[in-house]
């Protein structure tokens, strides 16, 4: 899955100013996931670096900064902005359903699979019992 987080912020805004201990938070608890999203932090004076972005990614719609601070959530080219409140808590869990529902279906996949391969086995038995009967 591609899963990549935006932060775009203002060194003088104060809402960003306000957040900053919460979106570090954030970005330490993500370590602990594996498969956790690629996180860009992108101020206001560097804005090309949202170009570029923009630029090389296939994307649903071009990631725009509607002010500041803006959270973007990209996902397989999907953009979604954040809306919520600008604590640890409910930012971790707007990022986390996305993770999690590409593991549910990751392990749906697998339970297939292991459903087929059972199938097999049991077909494979009963063709061995049928040969041993008719022999």
């Amino acid at each position: 899955m591609n899963y990549t987080i935006i932060k775009i912020y203002a060194d003088w805004c104060f809402h960003c100013i306000n957040m900053k201990n919460d979106w570090e938070e954030l970005k330490s608890k993500l370590t602990a996931y594996p498969n956790a999203p690629e996180i860009l932090d992108i101020e206001q004076k560097q804005m090309h670096k949202l170009d570029d972005f923009n630029k090389n990614n296939n994307l649903s719609e071009p990631v725009q900064a509607s002010g500041f601070p803006t959270l973007v959530k990209i996902v397989n080219g999907q953009v979604s902005y954040y809306h919520g409140e600008r604590t640890t808590e409910p930012m971790l869990q707007w990022i986390l359903e996305d993770m999690k529902s590409s593991k549910t279906s990751k392990t749906s996949k697998t339970s297939r699979k292991s459903r087929k391969s059972k199938k097999s086995r049991k077909s494979r038995k009963s063709l061995r019992r049928r040969k041993t009967r008719k022999n």
